[in-house]
């Protein structure tokens, strides 16, 4: 498809590398994080690239003529950090309510004081399971109140 006004110019539909990157005309190009290995279509115009997925338009990006060059989005970088840390922090308070009975219940406590708990999570090793008894002793005392 060719249209006059822009000389758009519609590629047949690509995939995003797992890298979050379409490649076209010997550059890469991102989009948001969550279409890594997904078909796009990219519409390009003689200064500017469009990229859709199913019909939702999810990235522009000023086109380059060089070639072997990356150009990256920033929000793009900036969305897949803060999935990532969301996701770290869910595996380490899954680690940390699996210690004891009365993980949840500490936690809670920790986090009405506005201490960081996952923080405190990202210290804590795999316990073996014969020391969750020592782990589980420990979360009664600090609930009792005698450490806090």
């Amino acid at each position: 498809m060719i249209c006059t006004e822009d000389r758009l110019v519609v590629s047949p539909p690509l995939f995003a590398t797992t890298r979050f990157r379409i490649n076209l005309d010997a550059n890469g190009y991102s989009v948001p994080y969550r279409y890594a290995g997904k078909e796009v279509l990219v519409r390009t115009y003689p200064n500017r690239l469009v990229v859709y997925h199913g019909g939702e338009l999810i990235a522009q990006r000023p086109r380059s003529y060089d070639q072997n060059r990356d150009f990256e989005d920033p929000e793009h970088v900036k969305e897949l950090l803060t999935h990532c840390k969301k996701a770290r922090a869910l595996v380490f308070l899954g680690r940390f309510l699996a210690l004891s009975p009365k993980a949840h219940e500490y936690h809670e406590q920790l986090s009405a004081r506005r201490l960081n708990a996952n923080m405190w999570n990202a210290y804590l090793p795999s316990p073996i399971s014969t020391e969750k008894e020592k782990v589980g002793a420990a979360f009664e005392e600090g609930l009792s109140g005698r450490y806090g």
